[in-house]
């Protein structure tokens, strides 16, 4: 009648111990951070191209993981903040039939309502007060150095520091569709968002906006 309970004892300890060592087998997620300062908000007055409407924020904190860095963007505006973040996957050489990928776009808080303000006014589209950031949602994107170093080779490119890439807003409505550009810089730490045509406005504030 006692060797139950003993029995049942080994049998628990032999497969925690399992466990155990499967988990020290698995190596440990690692994430390297780095902060920056805040710094004030540069809008393109339009006079070389776009429409007036492009920024550039500072990039605050940059946190790198396995797969995936994420990239917190803030800078003061009219003594406010503006921000928005993004995590972009580690970049795979594009390929002809599927260069998009997708990418996750998350709200700052009060700083990110503050930027979806801005941009309705930048986009001269009917300001809202009591609108909000969405939380997050994910974006395909493509990009554009390594699809063009994919069709073109690495010699054609142009050197930049930048992160380049073109974003597609897409939603189960055909109409709601619209791409605009992200640039990311880690070595100067900034942040743009860029027009590609200034008939999507609309589509774009639609989409970043809470439902």
């Amino acid at each position: 009648m006692q060797k139950l309970p003993v029995l049942l004892f080994l049998t628990l300890f032999i497969s925690c111990s399992s466990d155990q060592m499967s988990n020290a087998e698995k190596p440990p997620k690692t994430v390297t951070t780095f902060t920056y300062p805040i710094h004030s908000l540069i809008i393109d007055n339009g006079e070389e191209e776009g429409w007036g409407a492009d920024i550039r924020l500072s990039l605050i904190e940059v946190a790198s993981a396995d797969s995936f860095t994420t990239y917190k963007a803030i800078s003061s505006h009219e003594e406010k903040n503006v921000g928005i973040e993004f995590i972009l996957p580690y970049t795979r050489s594009a390929i002809e039939s599927s260069p998009t990928q997708m990418l996750e776009i998350r709200t700052c808080g009060e700083s990110s309502d503050n930027l979806l303000m801005l941009l309705s006014k930048l986009y001269k589209l009917k300001d809202d007060p009591t609108r909000h950031f969405i939380h997050s949602a994910e974006l395909a994107f493509v990009d554009l150095n390594e699809f063009a170093k994919s069709k073109f080779g690495k010699e054609a490119i142009r050197h930049s520091d930048a992160k380049e890439m073109k974003l597609f807003f897409q939603t189960d409505y055909p109409d709601d569709y619209a791409e605009l550009y992200l640039n990311i810089n880690d070595k100067e730490h900034w942040l743009e968002l860029k027009e590609k045509d200034e008939g999507y406005r609309e589509q774009i504030i639609k989409f970043l906006t809470a439902k």
